[in-house]
C-alpha cells in the first residue's frame, strides 16, 4: 500500500511539473504574477452602492482596479457584477465577479486571454467576522492546492473597496482572487465542459476519490458531481477523461460561515457507487491521510491568522483527520465484504 501511495503522490508530482510547463506561455497570466507574494493589494474604485441596490441583478459597472504584487502595479479598467446564488442574498457583501479586458492586460505584458476572475469578499459588515470567513476559505483552497496540482490557484489580497456613489467611502478587508476556469483548463492540457450526469467510468478515478474523500475531510457536502453544483469538469483528450475540480468551501464545517446549513444529499452516491467501493482502502485515502502534516503547517505558518484563530482551526483539522483515519485505518470486517459482495 506504501508503495501505491508513493506512486501516486509521484504521478502528481509529474502532473504539476507538466501543468507548470503548460502555463509557461511566452507570457505570465495575472495569476502567474499574483502568486508570487502571498497577499497582493487591490483597490477596486466603482459605484458600489448602485451594484448592491439590487441584488438580483446581472449588470455589469465600470470598475477601476489598481494590483500591486510586489514589483508589479497595474491599473486597469475593468467590469464587476455580483455573482453567486446563496451568498449573494445572504452577504452584507456579496462575492463579486471581476472581468479586465485582454487588450489591457496585454499591455501590462500579461497573457490576455486569462481576463475572468472571481473575487470571494469578506461578506459580513463585521471587520473580525468577515476577515475570519475569508481567511478559513481561502486555507481549504490552499489545502487543495497542496494535495494536487488539478485544482483552482487562488491569491489572498488585501481589498481596498472605494464607492464612488458614496462619496468615496472605503472598506478595507481581506478578500481573495479565484482563477480563470479557461487558466485551470490550460494547465491540464483540457477544456472546460458544462456536464451533468456523468458516468463515473468518464471520470479520472483518483481525481474524483480525492475530491470525495478531501469534501469529507473539510464537513463540506455543498457539492454534487450530478448535478455540476460546485464542481467544474475539465476533459482532458489524452486521457479521455473528466477531472473534477471543486470550488466554494464555504459551507464546510472546517470554514464555519454562520450562514451555513447542510447541503442537500449529494446525488451522485449511488450513481458512482464504483468510485466509492473500497474508497477507504484506496491508495487516494493513504495519500491523504501523509499530507496531514503538510496542511496542518498551511495553517500554522499563515501570518495574518490570530495565533488563538490557528490553535482553533488545527484542532478542527485534527479532529476531521482522527475521523478519516478510523475509516481508513479500520480493516472492513469479513462480513461487510460478504454483504456487499451479495448486493452487487
Amino acid at each position: 500500500m506504501k508503495t501505491r501511495t508513493a506512486a501516486y503522490a509521484l504521478m502528481l508530482i509529474l502532473c504539476a511539473i507538466a501543468h507548470s510547463s503548460v502555463a509557461a506561455q511566452d507570457k505570465p497570466s495575472l495569476m502567474d504574477v499574483l502568486q508570487h507574494v502571498d497577499l497582493a493589494r487591490i483597490e477596486v474604485q466603482a459605484d458600489l452602492s448602485r451594484l448592491m441596490s439590487d441584488i438580483q441583478s446581472a449588470e455589469w459597472v465600470p470598475a477601476s482596479v489598481v494590483v500591486r504584487a510586489g514589483s508589479f502595479r497595474y491599473t486597469f479598467e475593468g467590469r464587476i457584477r455580483l455573482r453567486g446564488r446563496f451568498r449573494r442574498m445572504n452577504c452584507d457583501f456579496p462575492p463579486l465577479k471581476l472581468k479586465i479586458p485582454k487588450s489591457q492586460l496585454a499591455a501590462a505584458g500579461l497573457e490576455p486571454e486569462f481576463n475572468d476572475f472571481k473575487i470571494v469578499t469578506h461578506c459580513l459588515d463585521d471587520r473580525y467576522a468577515g476577515n475570519a470567513l475569508v481567511l478559513r476559505e481561502y486555507l481549504v483552497y490552499r489545502f487543495y492546492n497542496a494535495l494536487t496540482p488539478n485544482s483552482y490557484r487562488t491569491q489572498l489580497a488585501r481589498m481596498t473597496w472605494v464607492d464612488q456613489g458614496a462619496g468615496g467611502k472605503k472598506i478595507r478587508r481581506f478578500g481573495f482572487l479565484i482563477e480563470d476556469t479557461d487558466e485551470l483548463a490550460a494547465r491540464l492540457h483540457g477544456v472546460e465542459e458544462e456536464k451533468f450526469g456523468l458516468a463515473g467510468s468518464r471520470l479520472s478515478p483518483n481525481d474524483t476519490r480525492l475530491l470525495m474523500l478531501f469534501q469529507e475531510l473539510i464537513g463540506n457536502d455543498d457539492w454534487d458531481l450530478q448535478m455540476a453544483r460546485n464542481v467544474k469538469f475539465i476533459y482532458v483528450p489524452e486521457q479521455n477523461w473528466y477531472v473534477p475540480v471543486p470550488y466554494d468551501f464555504d459551507f464546510a464545517e472546517f470554514v464555519a460561515a454562520p450562514y451555513a446549513r447542510p447541503g442537500a444529499k449529494p446525488t451522485h452516491l449511488s450513481r458512482h457507487q464504483s468510485l466509492q467501493n473500497g474508497l477507504y482502502q484506496s491508495h487516494v485515502a493513504r495519500y491523504l491521510l501523509a499530507n496531514k502534516q503538510v496542511l496542518a503547517e498551511i495553517i500554522s505558518s499563515n501570518r495574518f491568522l490570530p495565533e488563538s484563530e490557528k490553535e482553533t482551526l488545527l484542532l478542527r483539522l485534527m479532529a476531521a483527520y482522527k475521523r478519516l483515519e478510523q475509516k481508513v485505518l479500520t480493516p472492513e470486517a469479513p462480513e461487510q465484504k460478504k454483504s456487499a459482495a451479495v448486493v452487487e
